[in-house]
C-alpha cells in the first residue's frame, strides 16, 4: 500500500518529494456503492413499483424515483443519509459493485481517495464504512459538485458522471499537457452518450475501470521514472487501444 505524506490536505496531495506515484479519485454512488439497486429495493417496498437499471437515464438518478423539485431533492437527501447511516452503523448489507480487495490492490501502486458529492451529513458514516471495508484505508473527501473534482490534483478518476467526463475533457483540452487526466467511466444508462477520447474511456463495469487504472498507473509511473517509456501510457485511449492495453 502506498503511504501518504503529511504535506497539504490529508488524503488529497501526493508526497511532495515523489511525483512518480499517480493519485486516483474513486466515486461512491453507483461506482462503489450500488445506489440504484439499494434504493430501487427500498422504493419498491414503499411504492410497490419495480425499477430496472435501464430506466435510470438521468444523471440525477433519484429523479427516477419521483424526487424532482428542490424541496423533493432535499427530502431525498434526508432519506439517503438516514438509510445509509442506519445500515452502516448496524453493519448491515450494502450492495457493492466490486470487491474491496480490488481497490486495495490499486492502492498498492497509487494514492486512492474516495471523492464524492454525497450529502455532507453522511460523512461520518461513510468514513466508518471505508475504514471497515478497506485495509488500505482510503481517505474520504466530500465536494460540493461533481465538476469540482476535475480541478482537484488527481491523475485518474473512476467515476460514472457524464458531467465529470465532460469537465475532464475540457480540462485536458485547455491544459494541453503531455500527461492528461484520465476518466475511466463505468457504463451507465445516463452516460451512454458521452464520446470517448481526450482522456475519457467508457468501460463495462467498475471492475474493468479499476483493472485498467492499475495497469495505466504502473505505466504512468514508469513513464515518469524513465521518459522513454512514455508510450506505455496512452493519452487518448480509444476502444481498440483500451482492449489491447487490458490484454497486454
Amino acid at each position: 500500500m502506498v503511504e501518504r505524506g503529511s504535506v497539504g490536505a490529508p488524503g488529497l496531495l501526493r508526497l511532495a518529494d515523489d511525483k512518480t506515484i499517480p493519485s486516483v479519485a474513486m466515486d461512491f454512488d453507483n461506482t462503489f456503492f450500488d445506489s440504484i439497486s439499494f434504493f430501487s429495493e427500498l422504493f419498491r417496498q414503499a411504492q410497490g413499483k419495480e425499477y430496472k437499471r435501464h430506466m435510470f437515464t438521468d444523471p440525477s438518478w433519484w429523479h427516477t424515483f419521483g424526487f424532482l423539485t428542490d424541496a423533493e431533492e432535499a427530502t431525498f437527501d434526508k432519506i439517503y443519509t438516514s438509510a445509509l447511516t442506519d445500515v452502516i452503523r448496524s453493519n448491515g448489507f450494502l450492495p457493492f459493485r466490486f470487491g474491496a480487495h480490488l481497490l486495495d490492490e490499486l492502492a498498492e501502486v497509487t494514492y486512492v481517495d474516495f471523492v464524492t458529492a454525497v450529502p455532507r451529513r453522511l460523512e461520518p458514516a461513510l468514513k466508518t464504512l471505508v475504514e471497515r471495508a478497506f485495509t488500505s484505508k482510503p481517505k474520504v473527501l466530500i465536494v460540493d459538485s461533481v465538476e469540482q473534482k476535475a480541478v482537484m490534483p488527481y491523475d485518474f478518476y473512476i467515476d460514472d458522471s457524464p458531467k465529470l467526463a465532460k469537465a475532464i475533457q475540457a480540462y485536458n483540452k485547455l491544459k494541453q499537457r503531455k500527461f492528461h487526466k484520465r476518466c475511466l467511466m463505468p457504463a451507465m444508462p445516463y452516460n451512454a452518450d458521452i464520446e470517448e477520447g481526450n482522456g475519457v474511456t467508457r468501460l463495462p463495469t467498475p471492475r474493468d475501470a479499476i483493472k485498467l487504472a492499475r495497469k495505466e498507473a504502473m505505466a504512468w509511473t514508469a513513464a515518469r521514472r524513465e521518459p522513454s517509456l512514455g508510450a506505455l501510457a496512452p493519452r487518448h485511449a480509444d476502444a481498440a487501444a483500451t482492449k489491447s492495453f487490458l490484454k497486454g
